[in-house]
């Protein structure tokens, strides 16, 4: 499969104005799970979220797909229920609590996007190398990919749908298929890019 058969999957230019805000007094300061302790450093950045969003959304209505601050993907149910008929794979989700900012409006069902398919890691070909190995805990640190057209080494793919690829696992890949199904039901909410025009850092 060649690699123009895969797209990033993010927001639209004129989201910022769309974009969901986490709703604070909800999510609490129970949100995050416990971090990773590396025996020479001592806690490590990157903590996962174990709770699920709580959101409040700008204006009177959204699109199919609304994005937060946070850049979490969350589904309507139309966006939910095509990727579904559609029987694609490598994703799963979870509920979404959402009001709007102003009082008066049921908000829609929110589903958050859960990306859980495998690209495997970014291959030297994308021009990303390790910049350092911790020796204690094996965690490790990367350049640049300098060559995003190569971000996906298909050997390493699990053949899901949905993606991601280490190290950059902020961003959302997806097959031609999908990009297909978003185009030809006019998903609003989302734009896909070629791997080529990604700015990986």
């Amino acid at each position: 499969m060649s690699q123009a058969t895969f797209w990033n999957l993010t927001k639209t230019s004129s989201t910022g104005r769309r974009r969901a805000e986490w709703a604070d007094d909800e999510m609490g300061d129970d949100i995050w799970g416990e971090p990773e302790i590396c025996p020479r450093e001592g806690p490590l950045g990157g903590v996962t979220r174990v709770k699920d969003l709580s959101v409040i959304l700008p204006g009177r209505s959204v699109e199919d797909i609304v994005w937060t601050w946070h850049t979490e993907c969350l589904l309507t149910d139309r966006a939910y229920d095509l990727l579904k008929a559609s029987g694609f794979t490598g994703f799963e989700t979870k509920p979404v609590k959402a009001v709007f900012k102003r009082p008066g409006q049921q908000a829609p069902r929110l589903r958050e996007l859960i990306v859980t398919g495998s690209g495997g890691v970014a291959p030297p070909e994308a021009g990303i190398r390790v910049t350092f190995e911790c020796p204690a805990c094996g965690r490790k640190k990367y350049s640049d990919c300098t060559n995003p057209a190569r971000l996906v080494d298909v050997s390493q793919w699990d053949g899901s749908d949905f993606f991601t690829v280490a190290p950059f696992i902020g961003y959302i890949l997806v097959t031609d298929r999908v990009a297909q199904a978003i185009r030809s039901n006019k998903i609003r909410g989302a734009v896909l890019k070629r791997l080529r025009d990604l700015d990986v850092l």
